[in-house]
């Protein structure tokens, strides 16, 4: 299904923002998909970039995700003393050190940014950072992930619905303008049931 909503050619011009309700994995599927695009293509630099977390929470994602295992947790990356008896020192040191050695790599690599919350949370920082990472590899394509798009702090005067509207018309604008892709998340607000969001 994924697959198929993803189909076509989608690396240029292109604005696609996942929604959904708070806590049901939108932050972790962008992670994802940030990380295998990273991975997997080699004319690539993905900027992953939060309004929502900060780095000592988004980075034990990454490392999980660049670990590859389902038996590595965030929580025994963030604090593995913890972990010790359940899962045992060496296998805790190994996990983390491999899922960090990757993620060390693409970044290295200028394959995979990550900035959070205390980087910026305005769409002039998003287009700055955009055209610094355009400069640094002018043979790349960009992708930027935006995660939590709702809590950009641009027209903040504006009524909810309004803004909405109007940043997501920026961030599709700025899509175009830099001839890139740009992928998001945003939080749905409560409605009343049976109504489906715009």
């Amino acid at each position: 299904e994924l697959r198929e909503i993803l189909r076509g050619e989608w690396s240029r011009d292109v604005f696609m923002c996942i929604g959904g309700r708070a806590n049901h994995g939108k932050s972790a599927l962008l992670s994802k998909m940030a990380y295998e695009i990273a991975l997997n293509n080699k004319d690539v630099c993905v900027i992953y970039h939060t309004i929502d977390d900060t780095l000592q929470q988004l980075l034990p994602r990454f490392v999980c995700i660049a670990e590859g295992s389902t038996e590595l947790t965030q929580n025994m990356v963030r604090q593995p003393g913890y972990w010790v008896k359940e899962r045992g020192l060496k296998f805790i040191d190994k996990a983390r050190s491999k899922g960090y050695k990757i993620i060390r790599k693409l970044a290295q690599e200028g394959k995979l940014m990550i900035k959070d919350i205390s980087h910026g949370e305005s769409l002039s920082f998003a287009e700055n950072l955009i055209s610094y990472y355009q400069e640094q590899y002018p043979d790349r394509r960009i992708v930027y992930i935006l995660d939590n798009i709702h809590k950009l702090r641009d027209f903040e005067a504006k009524d909810e619905r309004v803004r909405n509207k109007i940043v997501s018309e920026a961030c599709k604008n700025l899509a175009l303008r830099k001839r890139i892709t740009i992928l998001g998340s945003v939080e749905y607000t409560k409605m009343p049931p049976g109504t489906k969001p715009s």
